[in-house]
């Protein structure tokens, strides 16, 4: 299921044509179902992602180093996330002395096991599916500590990012709301005027100079 996107985006750079008449084939599909309202517009914007899509593609060929390294640093990513669990039950004492590679790689495949697996649950972020599947599979591997784990995992790899969007939310409005505040106050500063000269009166005498 979460490969069907990637191989649908790689099929449109690698056969255009045969893409083209198959995203047009679902658009139709889907107006007919009325999940499409604006058929011409929904062509529009597939063919801009894919675009975008196969200019990235043109970018990584002619820069294959930059390709590998971007490559495997999304392993390292990856690879460190699936990993953070046994970090946590070294921390917290809930593994033997003995816990080594073999054991971090047992939990890095039960990680990614409950995460694929809780994927399909249509929850924001797989919210509380993801923490049975965690908590089923780290069951017998750290029992003791198990309820810790499942809450500094979770809170590591999902509810920090919606903290920090919601730091940055909030410290946004305050900026956008200080500056409205402020603006108003600067056009409305006093502007002085020069006065203009008077002229005197053509017809009158002119003054006598002191003697």
């Amino acid at each position: 299921m979460n490969a069907l996107l990637p191989l649908f985006i790689i099929g449109f750079v690698v056969f255009p044509t045969f893409s083209k008449k198959l995203a047009e084939w679902l658009v139709r599909i889907g107006h007919k179902l009325r999940i499409v309202k604006n058929k011409d517009a929904a062509m529009a914007k597939a063919f801009d992602v894919v675009r975008d899509f196969r200019s990235s593609f043109a970018i990584m060929a002619h820069h294959p180093f930059e390709f590998i390294l971007l490559s495997l640093s999304c392993i390292v990513e990856l690879s460190l996330t699936f990993a953070l669990p046994f970090f946590i039950m070294k921390a917290f004492g809930g593994l033997g002395a003995g816990a080594g590679l073999a054991v971090m790689i047992e939990v890095m495949a039960l990680n990614a096991y409950a995460t694929f697996a809780s994927s399909v649950v249509p929850t924001p972020g797989n919210t509380g599916a993801i923490e049975s599947t965690i908590t089923m599979a780290f069951s017998y591997i750290a029992s003791s500590i198990l309820i810790w784990v499942v809450i500094f995992w979770r809170f590591s790899t999902y509810y920090i990012y919606i903290i920090i969007g919601v730091g940055i939310t909030v410290y946004d409005f305050i900026a956008s709301f200080l500056q409205k505040k402020k603006a108003p106050s600067e056009g409305t500063e006093a502007v002085t005027v020069p006065a203009a000269p008077v002229q005197e009166d053509a017809g009158a005498a002119p003054k006598k100079k002191d003697e």
